[in-house]
This record gives structure tokens, sequence and C-alpha cells, in this order.
């Protein structure tokens, strides 16, 4: 795994810092969740119950850009959501182990019928 060479302040190697997403989207319509971690995150998994989807760095639907000053990566994540309803995603980040789910990790939405 590659390491950072800058840590950030504050933050445990293998973290996330921040997440945010739209508080509504229309269904089966993208829309961008974006995650600030620490530049050793390799992966990262949206978690809601039994769905998950994992994400690398050069996945298709990311664009991940890294902050080599202050040891920051921001991926952006273009996902369509197609169940209906208010739902509450965790957000797990992987550097040598999954990381586990909590509450500040996570985003709620609701996603409406298309119109």
């Amino acid at each position: 795994f590659a390491e950072s060479d800058t840590e950030v302040e504050g933050q445990e190697p293998f973290s996330i810092i921040s997440v945010s997403a739209d508080a509504e989207v229309a269904r089966a319509a993208y829309t961008d969740i974006t995650i600030e971690t620490t530049a050793d995150v390799t992966k990262l998994r949206l978690v809601n119950g039994s769905r998950a989807s994992t994400f690398l760095q050069t996945s298709n639907n990311v664009t991940y850009t890294e902050d080599k000053e202050t040891g920051i990566a921001t991926w952006v994540i273009r996902y369509r959501f197609a169940t209906l309803g208010e739902q509450t995603w965790n957000v797990l980040c992987r550097g040598n182990a999954w990381s586990e789910a909590n509450a500040d990790d996570a985003f709620t939405i609701t996603v409406n019928p298309a119109s």
C-alpha cells in the first residue's frame, strides 16, 4: 500500500475526514458524494444494510485528487440511487483493513421518484 509522506494533523492514518452529499436526489439520477480522506486510503466502500459498493481511486465514476502538501485526498463519487425513500449510507475506508462504520462517516439521502 502506498503511504502518504504527509500526516494530516489531528487524523489517524487511513481516516475519513468528511462526507457530504445532497439531501435529496431523483431516483436513477446521478449525484456526487464528496469524501475527504487521508491520502493513504486506497479504497472506499458505501454500505447500506446488505448493499455495498466499493470504489478505487481509478474507478470510472470516481474523481480522485490528492493535495501532497496537506496529505488530504478528495474523492468525488458519481452515484445513482435506485431505491426510493430515506436512506443512511455508511462510508468505510481501506488502508491495511476496512474501517469500522460510525455515524460521523455516514450520510442520509432521500431518493424521490423521477420527474
